[in-house]
This record gives structure tokens, sequence and C-alpha cells, in this order.
């Protein structure tokens, strides 16, 4: 559940041009410092800097994230 609302929030930030703070009470994180961190654990990158350079950052994080998929998001990390 994580996984899709960071994937959703990025969504938004990216291709909508939401602010990281909407972003983040839209997809249901109430604080948005822990959905920032929660962010950049997940993609590499900060949401603020996501949404700066636009595509370009969201091709970083995807390379980051390649093998991660909405479903499995921290696959391979113990929790």
């Amino acid at each position: 559940m994580q996984d899709q609302r960071l994937w959703r929030a990025r969504a938004l930030m990216t291709e909508q041009e939401v602010s990281v703070i909407e972003a983040a009470l839209q997809v249901g994180y109430a604080n948005p410092s822990h959905f920032a961190r929660l962010y950049r654990r997940a993609f590499g990158v900060s949401p603020s800097r996501a949404i700066r350079q636009g595509g370009r950052a969201w091709k970083r994080g995807l390379r980051r994230a390649v093998s991660r998929t909405p479903q499995g998001l921290s696959r391979g990390r113990e929790r």
C-alpha cells in the first residue's frame, strides 16, 4: 500500500505539477516530512528535486528503482 501511495504521489508531482505537501496529503500522508523521507528512500531523490528537475529526476529515480515495482518497491529490504 505504501509503495502505491509513493508512486501515485510521484505521478501527481511530475505529471500534474502538484506541490510536495499537496501530493503527500492527497495520497494519505499527514506528515510531509515523513513522506519526503520515505520518498527519498524509495526513489533516491527528494520530492522537491523531482519537481524542480522534472523528467530528469524522474528518469534517475526510475533507474534506481529499476528492480522495484509499485507492488514491491522495497523488495530486498527487510523491515
